[in-house]
């Protein structure tokens, strides 16, 4: 058997012919046999598994970026108050505090204690709050401490203290320095996205 097992994996095989059929199976999307999974494919598990990932993780950014930005434009235009305080804490706490921690917390008080969630499972939309949450948390997080710095900083510009001698209202200003906070922002969600 295990002779059988060294032919199958190509185990008998020199070690550079190991390696040259190695990379010309990557090459052609054979990821071989499943160890774990008897009868599959590494590519037919990746198959199956990809969308659903996919989506969840589309879902949990497309979440986050607008409650992030929300979040954010809130702490800027309210810096140095208690909402600022209560805002960056949160946001601080969601950056530091890990997936599988949180995941577990959230199973425990949304779907075990309260009974508004499903743990597991898949099905209706309420299969994908809880995992769309858990993955859109960090991520929320960092585009709030993101975008509140770049619009704390892009409102401590010069050209801010122009609008205010111009009379431009506070809303305006914001949105002015809103844009000016796109940048970082953008530069962050390309990684984020992958």
């Amino acid at each position: 058997a295990l002779e059988r097992l060294r032919s199958l994996y190509a185990l008998d095989a020199p070690l550079w012919r190991q390696f040259l059929s190695y990379v010309d199976a990557l090459a052609t999307g054979d990821l071989g046999p499943s160890l774990s999974w008897r009868g599959f494919t590494v590519a037919e598990l990746f198959a199956q598994g990809l969308p659903v990932s996919a989506a969840l993780g589309a879902s949990a950014l497309a979440l986050a970026v607008p409650l992030g930005c929300a979040s954010g434009v809130l702490a800027a235009a309210n810096r140095g108050t208690f909402l600022d305080a209560v805002l960056t804490g949160v946001a601080s706490l969601g950056v530091t505090v890990p997936s599988f921690v949180l995941a577990p917390l959230l199973q425990l008080v949304l779907g075990l204690w309260l009974k508004w969630l499903p743990v597991g499972g898949s099905g209706d939309v309420r299969h994908y709050l809880l995992p769309v949450a858990v993955l859109a948390a960090p991520q929320v997080a960092a585009v709030m401490r993101l975008s509140r710095r770049a619009i704390v900083e892009a409102l401590e510009a010069p050209s801010q203290r122009t609008a205010i001698a111009y009379g431009l209202p506070r809303r305006v200003r914001l949105g002015r320095a809103f844009r000016a906070a796109l940048l970082p922002l953008v530069s962050y969600l390309g990684p984020a996205a992958a």
